[in-house]
């Protein structure tokens, strides 16, 4: 696993405060979570116990001057605040079956939370998925997490699901002389770090 430990506590108390803040959840209201960088609304399934928050950008848009840089800590507030709708927002890479550019964005750097909707009264575990895809392809969204959790919740050991999106093939693992210029040569894995 790539994630540092200093990420993983850095990521905790969000992933505590999203717990915290469906717990009683009105039928038909949606999860709210209130961060730094503004409001989440999410999508409640109350009839399956989950609640799911769905792209929301875990680093700056890798664009412009960012693009051969690693990825940088957002500091803007988000730009919307409704969460509830999954997309797969995958960022460009080469299909492994055609060879061929798959469709994306520079602007790929989101991640998605499923978690139960009623929450223990102790600490849970939180799985994080990294997509595959030989670093030339795939996305966050490959893998259903609701089915993750509901298995944990069926088993009386809750989890907290989180999957992400990391930079690809020519963006995520540039080479060449200008990239050199910027140490850039693994800035996917730094996405998966951060």
């Amino acid at each position: 696993m790539f994630l540092n430990l200093k990420v993983l506590f850095g990521l905790l108390p969000s992933l505590l405060l999203f717990a915290s803040s469906s717990a009683g959840l009105a039928a038909g209201a949606p999860p709210i979570v209130r961060t730094n960088n503004g409001t989440i609304h999410g999508r409640a399934d109350l009839a399956a116990g989950t609640c799911a928050y769905y792209d929301i950008p875990y680093a700056q848009a890798p664009v412009g001057s960012l693009r051969l840089q690693g990825p940088q800590p957002r500091t803007k507030p988000f730009e919307k605040s409704d969460f509830s709708n999954p997309s797969n927002n995958r960022c460009y890479g080469i299909g492994l079956e055609t060879g061929s550019l798959v469709t994306g964005s520079e602007d790929c750097l989101y991640l998605d939370v499923i978690q139960p909707t009623v929450i223990p009264n102790k600490l849970m575990s939180v799985y994080v998925f990294i997509h595959g895809g030989d670093f030339n392809d795939g996305s966050k969204s490959e893998n259903d997490g609701r089915n993750l959790v509901l298995s944990s919740i069926r088993n009386a050991i809750p989890i907290i699901y989180v999957s992400i999106n990391y930079r690809l093939a020519f963006l995520g693992y540039p080479g060449g002389l200008e990239a050199g210029k910027h140490n850039a040569y693994n800035l996917g894995l730094f996405d998966q770090r951060m």
